[in-house]
């Protein structure tokens, strides 16, 4: 892992984050039976993931990436062909979902979710 591209390793990075999101989404049976999941630590873990892939992204394909956690920004950060790309996988994986408008309703996950 060295030698690898910053853009490899961030990569790595937003994967490993969705891993613990999906961990914190595990549910485990409290000794009450209630089932035990961590909502607030999943989301913040999501919106990192996006966020340290979309600026793996944006190592790859220009060398630099931009600050902060707007995920927004960091989208129209992209090349216009990487953020149709992106808009393109994201509505089939999702049918029925509008790429721009839901991106703009969790732009700021990251910030505002944890310090719940």
């Amino acid at each position: 892992m060295t030698g690898d591209p910053k853009w490899v390793l961030a990569r790595g990075q937003s994967r490993a984050f969705v891993l613990a999101a999906q961990r914190c989404n595990e549910h485990r049976p409290l000794p009450s039976g209630i089932l035990q999941f961590l909502f607030v630590p999943s989301l913040v873990n999501y919106a990192f993931s996006i966020e340290v892939g979309l600026k793996a992204l944006a190592l790859q394909e220009s060398g630099r990436a931009d600050r902060g956690h707007d995920l927004k920004k960091l989208v129209n950060a992209l090349s216009p062909a990487l953020r149709a790309q992106i808009a393109r996988d994201a509505e089939s994986l999702y049918p029925g979902s509008r790429f721009d408008s839901d991106i703009a309703l969790v732009r700021d996950v990251f910030e505002v979710w944890r310090y719940v």
